[in-house]
């Protein structure tokens, strides 16, 4: 039987129009699939982990403020200390992880930062900044998690139960000034000045710094804080006085330390306070300072 033209016109324009419509609407569908949503688990600084869901609804790298730290703000040339963590993620798979938590210092330059400068540059230190790097056709995306972290610390110093420390003051940067010691240091003392919550120092801890010294006369012998950046210290290179004041020690923590000449290096008695920033199981790559 012969069917009629027409017939078989409006059935291949019937099933046009339906196939046409499933795919409009699961079109739709996908775009009405919710944003990227990240959550992100684990303390400031210490090892991470995300989970993320939806559609990647960036076309450019784009910064996300998840923490707002309340420490300095980081302004350009100066000293940074940051733990980044990245992951690989498509929508409908689990992110992946690509580089596990690392810490890295250094000095806040743009040229240094390259991409991600401007998830660190102009934020605070305690902040914590999810970044999104999209590929082209916007199908997957890096995310980064990056913990900046401080390089000062900040918060009220409390007088140390040794009268016999020197007296330590704050200058103009908010870094710490010491007062001469008025006799000869002839024990070691020392004593926290800001109590740090973080993992507990050992002998061997790799940890990252910052610190000034003087010595017996009140002479300025050492200050990392105006270095490039904060100095990556191995507690059991040491000379043995600061090593035995530091053991036990918790990161967050600022010390103040009179240590004599015989447990120090020279022939004249020296006082420290240092900042302990954050421990790292092996040394990352950084600029690294001289051991005091």
């Amino acid at each position: 039987m012969v069917k009629d033209p027409r017939t078989l016109w409006l059935a291949g324009f019937l099933i046009s129009f339906c196939l046409g419509m499933a795919l409009a609407f699961t079109g739709a569908a996908l775009y009405r699939q919710d944003a990227i949503a990240i959550d992100v688990s684990g303390e400031l600084g210490a090892e991470v982990s995300i989970s993320a869901a939806g559609r990647i609804d960036v076309d450019t790298l784009t910064v996300r403020e998840e923490i707002t730290g309340e420490g300095r703000t980081l302004e350009e040339d100066s000293q940074i200390l940051y733990a980044a963590t990245s992951y690989s993620y498509t929508p409908g798979f689990t992110p992946e992880l690509n580089e596990p938590t690392s810490l890295y210092s250094g000095t806040a330059r743009p040229a240094d930062l390259g991409s991600i400068s401007s998830g660190i540059i102009g934020k605070n230190e305690g902040s914590r900044e999810v970044i999104i790097v999209p590929n082209t056709a916007q199908t997957s995306a890096e995310i980064l998690v990056i913990d900046i972290l401080p390089t000062v610390l900040l918060g009220e110093m409390q007088a140390p139960a040794n009268s016999a420390l020197p007296a330590v003051t704050l200058d103009e940067s908010l870094t710490p000034a010491i007062a001469a010691p008025s006799t000869t240091i002839s024990n070691l003392e020392f004593a926290p000045l800001i109590v740090g919550r973080g993992v507990q120092v050992d002998e061997e801890s790799t940890i990252y710094a910052n610190y000034v010294s003087i010595d017996e006369s009140g002479a300025e012998r050492e200050n990392t804080y105006v270095q490039e950046a904060p100095t990556l210290l191995e507690v059991s290179k040491l000379m043995p006085g600061l090593r035995d004041a530091l053991v036990n020690a918790r990161i967050g923590s600022r010390i103040e330390i009179a240590i004599p000449a015989g447990q120090a290096q020279g022939d004249t008695g020296v006082v420290v306070v240092m900042d302990l920033l954050a421990s790292v199981p092996s040394q990352p790559d950084s600029r690294e300072g001289a051991q005091p």
